[in-house]
């Protein structure tokens, strides 16, 4: 995905409950997310469970937070989330509501997978209001 998809996406992870989205974003997504389903076979239940707050602990589902984090360039070769690339990626008003808890979801887990689990875990769990899960 090129970087103007990256920042759509990002916004739109970020930003959809306040903002309207446009037709191109919305096809973003929905390629992001079809993309990822097809890479790691998640259940869509475990995906829309997650946007409530309830994070199945099942393997594929770690997966798809590690794709989503890999097509948006926010996870580092060595397995873990580049924080300050989630941050940067932000559109400003957003990153001003979301950076401190983004910041501070560091938790490293057993594999790349479970760190992007985590990590979305507490973007969800630490500013329910700003998060988003295509």
């Amino acid at each position: 995905m090129h970087r103007f998809g990256t920042v759509c996406v990002l916004v739109v992870l970020c930003a959809s409950p306040i903002l309207g989205m446009s037709d191109e974003m919305q096809e973003l997504i929905d390629n992001l997310h079809n993309s990822c389903v097809g890479e790691t076979g998640v259940s869509e239940d475990m995906i829309l469970n997650a946007r409530k707050g309830d994070f199945a602990d099942d393997e594929k589902f770690k997966c798809y937070f590690k794709c989503l984090f890999d097509q948006m360039g926010c996870m580092t070769d060595d397995g873990t989330v580049d924080v300050e690339a989630v941050v940067a990626l932000m559109p400003p008003d957003i990153a001003e509501k979301a950076a401190g808890t983004i910041r501070k979801c560091t938790e490293v887990g057993a594999n790349p997978c479970e760190t992007s689990w985590l990590a979305h875990k507490c973007y969800q769990a630490g500013n329910p209001e700003h998060y988003f899960l295509p």
